[in-house]
């Protein structure tokens, strides 16, 4: 048996850890938008373009939360991908996402905004 032409599985294993590192390294800044309530969110969710960036929808002290994770070379555009709409609806806040995810509850883990706009349709 020749092992020359067969790597082992650690060495596989250490070539996905560096594939993955180099994905899961890439830099985003994250943004926390504080909502009155979820009319807010589902007219956001309509005006905003599609695809849009990863978001989180956190229900917290009866307030909604929108967390987007804008990627970094694109954050000092962040007005140009949404944010001057989303302001529209709602206001920036300070809170962290760390806390709101412990103590509020996660309506929407991932791709809010699409989810959001799936599931409620605006009537005109």
């Amino acid at each position: 048996m020749n092992h020359d032409m067969h790597s082992s599985k650690l060495e596989q294993r250490h070539l996905v850890n560096q594939q993955t590192e180099t994905v899961s390294h890439k830099p985003y800044y994250s943004c926390v938008y504080k909502f009155r309530d979820i009319e807010d969110v589902i007219n956001l969710a309509h005006r905003l373009p599609l695809p849009f960036f990863n978001s989180k929808l956190i229900r917290y002290h009866n307030f909604y939360y929108l967390s987007v994770m804008y990627p970094q070379e694109r954050m000092i555009r962040r007005y140009d991908w949404g944010e001057s709409i989303i302001l529209e609806y709602g206001e920036r806040t300070n809170e962290s996402i760390y806390r709101l995810e412990e103590y509020g509850k996660v309506i929407l883990a991932e791709n809010a905004i699409a989810t959001v706009r799936d599931y409620f349709h605006i009537l005109d």
